[in-house]
């Protein structure tokens, strides 16, 4: 084909045995080199061209069949991938939620530790949830704390996170080492006022 670069003349002379004392003779060695090196970039260069060309060449040449089937497949690779993304989300979001309903201390933990299967997507629907993290909790307790009233809830929990203040009537049989701790920890403070 007349369109097809040439390769470059990239024959090496070798150094003679004699001491090269004139300067013109190693700037004519150095042009030497010079000139290789341009003509080695250009046919890269061309190399390159004749590369885009024939990817352009084959590209052309398919069918619109073949390309729709191409972009068929890669619409379909980003479907499946954009699934299990939602899938994954569903079933860290249902874990979650039931984690903290189950009273989890940590809910990643007991996301990481579900059995792989135990859990199943079926639509929007996340099945097998509720089983998993029972039988989690029956396994491994130390995931799941005792959970306690909210401060100052209904259901009677205290109004703060600070103990509470004994009464004279907690500290009848108290030894009065534990009356003295008390003490110290601020305890008696109501007693002491007078107020309890």
């Amino acid at each position: 084909m007349a369109d097809e670069p040439t390769t470059p003349n990239t024959e090496v002379t070798p150094p003679t045995d004699a001491p090269k004392d004139d300067v013109s003779e190693l700037k004519a060695e150095l042009a030497k080199w010079r000139e290789m090196a341009k003509k080695a970039e250009a046919f890269g260069k061309s190399n390159a061209a004749a590369a885009e060309k024939l990817a352009k060449i084959e590209e052309s040449s398919k069918t619109d069949l073949e390309r729709a089937m191409a972009k068929a497949a890669e619409a379909e690779a980003k479907a499946a991938a954009a699934e299990e993304r939602i899938a994954k989300a569903l079933t860290r979001a249902a874990v979650s939620a039931a984690a903290a309903k189950a009273g989890a201390i940590d809910a990643e933990a007991v996301l990481a530790l579900l059995p792989p299967n135990s859990v199943e997507i079926d639509g929007d629907e996340v099945k097998g949830v509720d089983e998993a993290i029972k039988a989690l909790r029956e396994s491994k307790p130390y995931l799941f704390g005792k959970t306690k009233p909210a401060p100052g809830s209904a259901d009677g929990g205290r109004q703060s996170d600070k103990p509470a203040q004994w009464t004279r009537a907690d500290l009848k049989g108290k030894s009065s080492a534990e009356i003295e701790q008390a003490r110290r920890a601020g305890l008696l403070t109501a007693v002491m006022a007078g107020d309890a």
